[in-house]
């Protein structure tokens, strides 16, 4: 009995002495919901059916239902839906013109509420109607629809870097270390800050080096922002993402002048980068903080990635010939 009791009371320190060192790490930094996806797209059911028949026999339409799980807004008329892999004429329409439909609605965002429940974001249906295929087959067709959606989207990012004036602290608890990777937090979104390194340069300054990949589907396309959504290779608006440095460091902005943008802001603290190839890119910005004196803490490194996206669903439906 003596040595069950011995083992009991043993359990009970080894768990209460684990609990102590949970609490003690304190709250996790999870500013976002996360995820690797802005809007999602679906087809509505039986639109369209799997089966139309010919001859204009069979009105019918096509709905593609939208879901923002990510974590921007989108305005009404940022993005639009286009059906392709079908004739337009071939099914009622005047041309490809009508095949195409801009977001009737503003989508709101997916947030975290303040006892942590996630709100859903908005949702909408892009509706095509009063289609029939009119020609006359002499045999049932298969026919691969595509329904192309093209938006505007955003994602904030969030670092924890060091800031200090002596980068090895002595006889005191270490509040950061300046050198070494961090953890970005990204919001919602398939565009994001995937690495964050931190390190001394020089006196009184600090580098962060951090690394743009495009995180979701790569059958996916990015582009400039505002810009169509043509797949073209010589398309020069293909692979762009336009990025902003938006935090400070005890008072001084960032300088991104000479960190990697292609077209730099005047102000460098932002500019356009291309995604070569769908790879990821590297940039680079420092920090003066020559006047930080006795401080040490832990600032936000802070940036927003500006895109305009391009997806994709597909569904085969048969045209079935009905005869004379």
């Amino acid at each position: 009995m003596k040595l069950t009791h011995i083992i009991l009371v043993f359990l009970v320190i080894t768990i209460i002495v684990g609990c102590k060192k949970e609490s003690a790490t304190g709250p996790r930094f999870e500013p976002f919901i996360g995820g690797k996806e802005g809007l999602r797209m679906s087809w509505v059911e039986g639109l369209p059916p799997e089966t139309v028949l010919d001859k204009g026999r069979q009105p019918f339409g096509i709905g593609a239902k939208l879901t923002n799980v990510g974590e921007e807004y989108v305005g009404q008329g940022a993005g639009y839906v286009e059906i392709i892999g079908i004739n337009p004429k071939d099914f009622n329409k005047n041309g490809q013109a009508d095949m195409r439909k801009f977001l009737p609605i503003p989508l709101r965002e997916a947030k975290r509420s303040i006892d942590g429940t996630i709100i859903e974001g908005g949702q909408t249906v892009v509706e095509f109607t009063d289609l029939k295929y009119l020609p006359s087959l002499q045999g049932d067709t298969p026919i691969n629809m595509r329904a192309n959606l093209c938006y505007d989207y955003r994602t904030k990012t969030s670092t924890k870097i060091c800031a200090k004036r002596e980068l090895i602290e002595v006889g005191k608890t270490k509040i950061c270390e300046i050198s070494g990777k961090k953890d970005p937090k990204n919001s919602g979104g398939p565009v994001q800050i995937t690495s964050v390194k931190e390190s001394p340069l020089g006196e009184g300054k600090i580098q962060v080096i951090f690394e743009i990949e495009h995180v979701s589907d790569k059958n996916n396309l990015i582009f400039k922002r505002g810009t169509e959504c043509d797949d073209r290779i010589d398309n020069q608006n293909r692979n762009v993402v336009y990025i902003r440095v938006t935090s400070d460091v005890y008072g001084k902005k960032a300088d991104c002048s000479g960190g990697g943008f292609e077209d730099p802001d005047t102000d460098g603290q932002g500019g356009y980068i291309n995604l070569y190839g769908g790879q990821k890119r590297a940039l680079t910005c420092t920090y003066d903080i020559s006047d930080i004196g006795s401080a040490v803490f832990e600032p936000l490194f802070t940036v927003d990635l500006f895109y305009r996206y391009y997806q994709y669903a597909e569904k085969p439906i048969t045209i079935k010939a009905v005869g004379r």
